[in-house]
């Protein structure tokens, strides 16, 4: 017998107080909310983001990106300064660039 089963998903008062705060989308609820956040966990969980990136020199890097949203893997840079890391995945040899920084936690 082979039953997939159903994850479980777990909201408190806490949950809903910080989902009200704007992290909910349209008429959803915190319950519609969670689910769709863990779902989407399942799917990227232990994939790579950043993909066979070269060094280029001063902190920068060249390589490809992998946006989970639409599963697609674009050319990327990341631009390294200290606790700061700024990614971008790129279209069109690099013309259009849709740019996110990261911070190194402690």
């Amino acid at each position: 017998m082979n039953m997939k089963k159903e994850p479980w998903y777990w909201v408190n008062d806490n949950t809903r107080a910080f989902m009200a705060r704007g992290y909910l989308v349209g008429d959803q609820t915190t319950e519609e909310r969670v689910r769709y956040i863990g779902e989407f966990a399942e799917k990227t969980l232990g994939k790579k983001l950043v993909i066979d990136m070269e060094p280029q020199g001063d902190g920068k890097y060249e390589g490809q990106v992998w946006r989970p949203s639409n599963d697609k893997v674009y050319y990327g840079t990341i631009a390294l300064n200290g606790n700061s890391m700024k990614l971008a995945g790129c279209v069109a040899g690099g013309l259009i660039c849709s740019k996110q920084t990261w911070t190194r936690l402690k």
